[in-house]
Order: C-alpha cells, then structure tokens, then sequence
C-alpha cells in the first residue's frame, strides 16, 4: 500500500499549525491511515493507545525539517538588497508580520509563497525517502489551491 502524497503534505501542514508540539500528526504504515491530534482540541479525540509502537510514524513539524525561522533568511539571501533587513526583522518580536509587509513593499510575495513551497517539498520529501514512506503522486489542481496567506506564522 501507499499514501496518496497530498495527505502527506496536508497532515506536515497540520503537524506544524500553531505553537511547536500543539498538533501532532502520524501515518500508520501498515493501513497507511494517517492519525491527527490536537491538544485541547476534543474535535481530533485522544492518540492510539498504540501510538508508539513501530507501525506509527510521526510527521515532523516544520521546524523538525529545519522550516521555522531559518527559511525566510535563506530567501533573503537570494535578495541582497533585504537581506539584513530580515536579518534585523527576525531578532525582534513581531517577525513574521514585519517579514509579510516587507515582502509586499518588495513585491516578493509571489517569490516568497514559490519559493517556501517549492522547500517544503523537497524537505518532505526527503523525510519520505530517510523514513521510507511509500507515496504515490497526487495531481494538483490549480483551480483548488489557496493562496489567502502566504506562509503560516511559527
């Protein structure tokens, strides 16, 4: 059996939502299921009693994949002209919306949200090969995606 990719990708997004270790996600490799949890959130109900047990493999968190803050430095480097001026953003609080409204002072909200996608990828995939998940390829339908926010808050 294998894991449709896009469940992947939508169980990473959801491991990483919110504050490091809020939301835990885990794909079951013997039924390819994929377990979500939410602390204090009755919607998503208590983890298997079995959680540990090898069959369970937990997606990582965005800044397990080395995706937190380190990411809109990286992009930085590719633009000169901002890139100590992110530097400077991301040592105070408030990092991510100063980070939004440079971007769009810069108009490198499109090569942000590619650029963040397109590392999130690789990243994850790279997570499937160490970890030796089976997926297989999901057509993505261009009409479907949501670019409402460009990148989530750590």
């Amino acid at each position: 059996m294998s894991i449709q990719y896009n469940l992947i990708e939508d169980a990473f997004d959801f491991a990483s939502f919110g504050y490091y270790g809020q939301s835990e996600a885990y794909i079951n490799i013997d039924t390819d299921e994929i377990v979500l949890y939410r602390e204090n959130d009755p919607q998503y109900g208590e983890l298997p009693a079995d959680i540990e047990d090898d069959k369970f493999v937990k997606i990582p968190h965005k800044r397990d994949l080395n995706l937190g803050s380190s990411l809109p430095k990286r992009f930085a480097k590719m633009y000169p002209a901002i890139e100590s001026e992110v530097a400077a953003i991301f040592r105070k609080a408030g990092a991510y919306q100063n980070f939004r409204q440079l971007l769009a002072r810069e108009d490198l909200v499109i090569a942000w949200r590619d650029f963040d996608k397109s590392e999130q990828s690789k990243a994850l995939l790279n997570w499937c090969e160490l970890n030796q998940i089976d997926f297989v390829e999901t057509a993505i339908d261009d009409e479907d995606e949501d670019d409402s926010g460009f990148f989530e808050e750590d």
